[in-house]
């Protein structure tokens, strides 16, 4: 298991990356997004305090990469959580180096 703000090296078993979010409020939560590369790739809204999921990115992870000097090819997810009373919290981002 890996966990919000890791470097992880790819490996073969990456081809589906399971993304799983448990997140407490104080306030109810209204909605989650998982984001990769910056780009939200999974949306859902909620009326809870508490929520417990689990997504799996099936896109290809060749196709996810982003190329840089200094990282080489990359990718990264991190989540964003919005309360009902307006407040927002966000995870560190996981990187994935390919």
């Amino acid at each position: 298991m890996e966990f919000w703000g890791e470097i992880i090296k790819y490996e073969r078993k990456l081809d589906k990356r399971e993304i799983k979010v448990v997140s407490a409020g104080k306030n109810n939560i209204a909605r989650i997004e998982i984001l990769r590369n910056g780009d939200i790739i999974y949306s859902s809204n909620f009326d809870n305090w508490f929520l417990d999921i689990k997504f799996i990115d099936e896109q290809p992870i060749k196709n996810c990469y982003i190329e840089s000097k200094i990282l080489n090819r990359f990718l990264f997810y991190y989540v964003r959580v919005k309360c009902k009373s307006g407040s927002y919290a966000w995870a560190s981002p996981i990187f994935i180096q390919g």
